[in-house]
């Protein structure tokens, strides 16, 4: 069964924008009253948006990242021989996939250790 992309999208969104919109909407009438009760629902309805502003930018930057790291030629050849993409839809799938990334200082000392990738290191950025 495919996962449907939008609905992917779409679910998370809604079901944590409906926790947080409960929380603003809920959260003052458990307040108690009191001199101070004014600044306590403000505080809440402020917190649970500044919750949500949060989590919707760091859902957003998760979902569709502005970059990140590409593979240089010697590991991609790696990665090919080792699991066995070569010439399959899956490896032409990934190169367009990740042809857009733009390329960031990356060092990779690789060796093949019973068919897997070991030794990443990341350069300074």
């Amino acid at each position: 069964m495919a996962v449907d992309i939008e609905r992917g999208f779409y679910v998370p969104l809604a079901v944590v924008s409906a926790i947080w919109l409960l929380v603003a909407i809920l959260g003052p009438v458990f307040v108690p009253k009191g001199p101070n009760r004014l600044m306590i629902v403000i505080s809440t309805v402020l917190t649970a948006a500044c919750c949500y502003i949060f989590w919707v930018g760091t859902f957003l930057a998760q979902f569709h990242p502005l970059f990140g790291p590409q593979l240089s030629n010697r590991t991609a050849t790696i990665i090919k021989h080792s699991w066995k993409v070569h010439g399959s839809a899956r490896w032409d799938q990934l190169k367009r996939n990740y042809s857009h990334i733009r390329r960031l200082p990356l060092t990779v000392q690789s060796r093949l250790s019973r068919g897997s990738i070991v030794g990443y290191q990341f350069g300074s950025l």
